[in-house]
This record gives C-alpha cells, structure tokens and sequence, in this order.
C-alpha cells in the first residue's frame, strides 16, 4: 500500500498493477516507462529498457539496508542477483535522485562508486517546516480520563472545526464512538477502522 500510494503521488504506474509482455510493461493500451516498485521486485525491471531514465529512490538508507540485510531479499539466494540488478540501474540511469530525511555519507558515497562515470553530487536540503498545531497529551491510569476530555472537546469545537481522535484499537474507536453520541446526540463522526475502511 506504501508503494502504491507514493506512485499515485508521483504520477508512477506501480509495477504490480501492469502488464507485461516481451520485458516491457503495459498499461491499457500502451507501454510504460514510469514505473514504481520496491527493491524485492528488482529482477522484474530490465535494465536495458530504462536506459537513460531518471532513478527516483526514496527512503535510500532504508533502501540499501533492506537490499544488505533484509530476509525477504535474500530468499532463495537471491541477494546477490538483487545487487548486481541494483547497480545495473545505477549505472544505466542518466541522472538518480534520492530521498531520506537519514541521507548518510556512506550512503551516498555507496551510489556515487556505483556509477561507472559519476557527476557531482548536488545535495538539496529541505528546511520546510509545517504550520505547528496544537495537540494534547493525556497521561491517566484509564481511560475515562481521556473520554471525559474528548466529550468536552467535542462540545466545544468551533463550527467548521472537526477533532481527530487516533486509538490502536478497533474495540476502543468503536467504544468511542458509540460514547461519543450517547454523550452528545447528532453528533458526526467518520469512524475509520478495519470494518469500515474495506482492504
């Protein structure tokens, strides 16, 4: 889902929902280049075919970690492939443009060597720092001490406001919902959990 989403927000076709026929990957009617996927799925892609393109990696510390280490990638000795298939797109892509929050000289300097003529190194560091917004803790032995000030909250909230309330449990969203309206009749609530959220 995590790979999907981010194709969806790159405008990439996630290699799992096409086609593909003779090494080339299909959409509908017509081939694709922009493809998404994660490193397990690396013998899939021919190198040969996207020669020249630009390698977009997010996440690259986690990226070459789970390619060194992970089990998944080293299933049915396969990690050796996976590599040899990882540097091929290195070095056939004209220009790779990487993303963490944790970039680390090893790291990078490991995709630079991979690189049979490697350019400069441009860093681009983003400082955005999102408007702050205020949130409550609430430390209690249990939990009615938080419900309590959940009802007050949802008495009080400014038209055009709505509260966003996160539990780890299904049995406690539901609970609260269902407290919820009891408390305050006519109430909206949007209750999102794994019997309303679908796959």
């Amino acid at each position: 889902a995590l790979v999907q989403n981010l194709c969806a927000r790159a405008d990439l076709d996630y290699r799992g929902d096409l086609d593909k026929v003779n090494g080339n990957f299909i959409k509908g009617g017509a081939y694709s280049f922009r493809i998404g996927f994660c490193v397990d799925s690396l013998l899939a892609i021919d190198p040969k075919k996207f020669a020249g393109c630009d390698l977009m990696i997010d996440e690259i510390v986690q990226v070459v970690r789970h390619l060194l280490t992970s089990s998944t990638c080293d299933q049915d000795g396969k990690r050796p492939a996976l590599l040899a298939r990882f540097a091929e797109l290195i070095r056939v892509a004209r220009r790779i443009i990487v993303a963490d929050a944790d970039l680390n000289n090893p790291t990078l300097n490991y995709i630079w060597e991979l690189r049979e003529n490697p350019d400069p190194i441009y860093l681009i560091y983003n400082n955005y720092q999102p408007k702050p917004y205020h949130v409550t803790f609430i430390q209690a032995k249990d939990k009615s001490a938080v419900i309590n000030e959940l009802i007050q909250n949802a008495r009080n909230i400014e038209q055009g406001k709505a509260l966003y309330v996160t539990t780890d449990s299904k049995a406690t969203s539901k609970t609260t919902a269902r407290l919820l309206q009891k408390e305050i009749p006519g109430i909206r609530i949007l209750l999102v959990n794994s019997e309303t959220s679908g796959n």
